[in-house]
C-alpha cells in the first residue's frame, strides 16, 4: 500500500503521523507502529525525489545535446 503513495500522499501521511505522536496518548505498541511506517514513508520519499532528480538530468542533458546540435550553442 504504501509503496503505491505519491509524494504528495506520502507526506501526507506522515504529517498525519507526526501530528499523532505529538497529540500523545497511544501506546508505545502503536507509536512503534507509527514510526515504522513513516520511515518507511521517509525512505519512499527520498527514492521519489532521486528518481526525480535523475529524470530531470536526463532531460537536461538531452536539451543541450539538441542545442549544441542545432548550432544554438
Amino acid at each position: 500500500m504504501i509503496d503505491d503513495f505519491s509524494l504528495e500522499e506520502s507526506l501526507k501521511r506522515l504529517d498525519e503521523i507526526n501530528r499523532a505522536m505529538k497529540a500523545g496518548g497511544l501506546t508505545l505498541e502503536r507509536s512503534l507502529e507509527l514510526y515504522e511506517e513513516g520511515a518507511k514513508l521517509v525512505a519512499l520519499c527520498y527514492e521519489k525525489l532521486d528518481q526525480t532528480e535523475l529524470k530531470i538530468q536526463e532531460i537536461s542533458e538531452r536539451t543541450l545535446k539538441k542545442a549544441k546540435t542545432n548550432g544554438e550553442f
